[in-house]
C-alpha cells in the first residue's frame, strides 16, 4: 500500500502503524516488499554479516513467508518513500528536541541514532509504534524520552498541532562544499571529503569536518551505508552520494 504523497497525515502514519502490529522484525526487511523469501533473507545474511549471527539468523529463518519489516521501514511502508534511519534524519524538515515531547503531535518520527519508532498519543498519554527488533516484532511502546533524541516532521506530510514548535526546531541546511564526481575514500583530504562530512554531519552523525578522511568519517561512512541498505564498503561514490540526496 503506498499513499499518495499530497494525502500523507501524521494521523494517518499512527493508524497505519496500528494495523501493522505484530508484524515481525528482520533487519533489512521492507513491508512493502512482501513476503521475506528465502534468497531475499541469503542476501541480507551475506550484506550485514555482522547482524546476521548464527543466532540470527536462525531466528529470522522462522518468518520466511511472512511479510516483515524493520524499523525504517514500517514508516516508509506508509509513505513509500525508502529511507534509512540516518536519511530520515537527514530529509527531516524539522528536527525537535525530544525535551518537547509533550507538544509532539501524532505521527512525528521519534529517532535515535540507527533507530525510528512513531510517536502517538493515547488518551492523553505518549507511545512509540515502532518495529523494535527481531525477538519483539512491531511493538506499542510506551514513551521514555531518554530513549530518544529527536522528533523529526517532513514538508510533505500534514501534523495536527496545538503548539508552533519552530522556534525549538532544527532546520536542514544546504551543503556548502561542492559535490565531488570522484570517488572519496579513507586517506583523502580536501572539499570532496568535507561534502560527504557535511552530509553525514546532516545525517545525525557527531564527526568533524575538517577534510581529513580518517577512521571517524570511515566509520560514519559505513554505518550510513548500512542504514541505507547500499554496498558497506566506506567509500563515498555515486550510489552513497545518491543515498545522502535522496530526500
Amino acid at each position: 500500500m503506498v499513499i499518495k504523497m499530497s494525502n500523507l497525515t501524521g494521523n494517518g502514519l499512527v493508524e497505519f502503524c496500528k494495523t501493522k502490529l505484530g508484524t515481525p522484525y528482520v533487519y533489512g526487511a521492507k513491508g512493502s516488499y512482501g513476503k521475506l523469501t528465502q534468497p531475499h533473507l541469503n542476501s541480507l545474511i551475506l550484506a550485514y554479516a555482522n547482524i546476521f549471527t548464527n543466532i540470527y539468523i536462525t531466528k529470522a529463518k522462522r518468518f520466511v513467508g511472512k511479510i516483515c519489516t524493520d524499523c525504517s521501514g514500517l514508516p516508509a511502508w506508509y509513505t513509500g518513500k525508502m529511507l534509512g534511519s540516518y536519511q530520515l534524519y537527514s530529509a527531516a524538515y524539522t528536527r525537535i528536541p525530544i525535551a518537547n515531547y509533550k507538544d509532539f503531535a501524532s505521527g512525528v518520527i521519534v529517532w535515535r541514532s540507527g533507530h525510528v519508532g512513531v510517536f502517538c498519543w493515547i488518551n492523553g498519554k505518549p507511545y512509540v509504534l515502532e518495529a523494535k527488533g527481531i525477538d519483539y516484532g512491531t511493538v506499542l511502546s510506551e514513551f521514555v524520552q531518554s530513549k530518544w533524541t529527536y522528533g523529526l516532521t517532513f514538508k510533505d506530510m500534514t501534523y495536527d498541532y496545538s503548539t508552533n514548535l519552530s522556534s525549538r526546531a532544527t532546520w536542514k541546511g544546504v551543503n556548502p562544499y561542492k559535490e565531488p564526481a570522484v570517488l572519496v575514500y579513507r586517506g583523502m583530504i580536501g572539499e570532496a571529503v568535507k561534502w560527504g562530512q557535511w552530509e553525514l554531519c546532516e545525517a545525525g552523525f557527531d564527526i568533524k569536518i575538517d577534510g581529513d578522511f580518517g577512521p571517524a568519517t570511515d566509520k560514519a561512512v559505513r554505518a550510513y551505508q548500512q542504514s541505507c541498505k547500499i554496498k558497506v564498503d566506506g567509500k563515498v561514490g555515486p550510489v552513497t552520494r545518491a543515498a545522502f540526496k535522496a530526500d
